[in-house]
C-alpha cells in the first residue's frame, strides 16, 4: 500500500518543484509518519507538528534567504569551547551523488587531541540539560525550520525535509519522556542505597 502511495505521489508532482506544487495543490496529512497506530499509542498526547507552517517556512527560506555560496563562504568547521579550530586541511564537502556543495576545515592532528582532551576530562556544571535542551530543540525546530530544510533539500538532495521535521518533533516528545523515566529511575536507585 505504502509504494502504491509513493508512486500515485509522484505521478502527481509530474516534474512540478516543491514550491508550485505547495502553492498549487493540498498535500494530504500523512498518518504513516511515527511507526503504526498501536506503537504510537504506546506513548499517547504526541504533539500535532503544523505541517503547513513548517512546509511555508521552508518554501519561504527556498525563494528569498536560500544562498548556494553559503557552505563555501563559512565553511563546516570544529567548535571547541566556542572557538573555530580552523588550521587544519579545508577539502570540497559532496552532496549525494558526489557533486561539490560546499568546503569543510578537517582540525588538524594537534586540535583533534584538543577536542579529545576537552571530552575526556570535561566536567559539567550542569546535573540536568533537559530543559536547556528542550529549548534549543523547541528554537530549532520552529525558528530555523526553514533554514534546516532548504538546505538539506538543496545541498544534499533531501528528499522529504518537511516530514523528516514532524517526525523529529514527534519522537523528541518521546525521547523526552523516556530520559525523563529513565532519569526519575536512576533517582530512585541512588535513593535507596545506603
Amino acid at each position: 500500500m505504502f509504494s502504491r502511495q509513493i508512486i500515485a505521489l509522484n505521478k502527481r508532482l509530474g516534474g512540478h518543484s516543491v514550491p508550485s506544487l505547495a502553492r498549487t495543490q493540498r498535500i494530504p496529512r500523512r498518518m504513516y509518519n511515527f511507526a503504526s497506530h498501536q506503537y504510537a499509542s504506546c506513548f499517547g498526547n504526541l504533539p500535532s507538528p503544523n505541517v503547513e507552517r513548517i512546509r511555508q517556512h521552508a518554501i519561504t527560506y527556498l525563494e528569498q534567504q536560500f544562498d548556494r555560496k553559503i557552505w563555501f563562504q563559512d565553511p563546516v568547521v570544529t567548535l571547541l569551547n566556542g572557538t573555530q579550530l580552523r588550521n587544519g586541511t579545508e577539502t570540497d564537502t559532496v552532496d549525494a551523488f558526489g557533486r561539490v556543495n560546499g568546503r569543510i576545515i578537517h582540525a588538524n592532528p594537534a586540535e583533534v587531541e584538543q577536542v579529545i582532551q576537552h571530552v575526556t576530562t570535561y566536567q559539567s556544571p550542569y546535573v540536568d540539560l533537559r530543559a536547556k535542551l528542550t529549548r534549543i530543540e523547541e528554537e530549532l525546530l520552529t525558528d530555523h525550520v526553514g533554514f534546516l530544510i532548504g538546505n538539506q533539500g538543496m545541498d544534499f538532495q533531501k528528499q522529504d525535509g518537511v516530514t523528516e521535521i514532524e517526525e523529529a518533533i514527534m519522537a523528541n516528545e518521546v525521547e523526552r519522556r523516556m530520559n525523563g523515566k529513565s532519569v526519575l529511575m536512576l533517582t530512585m536507585i541512588l535513593a535507596s542505597q545506603p
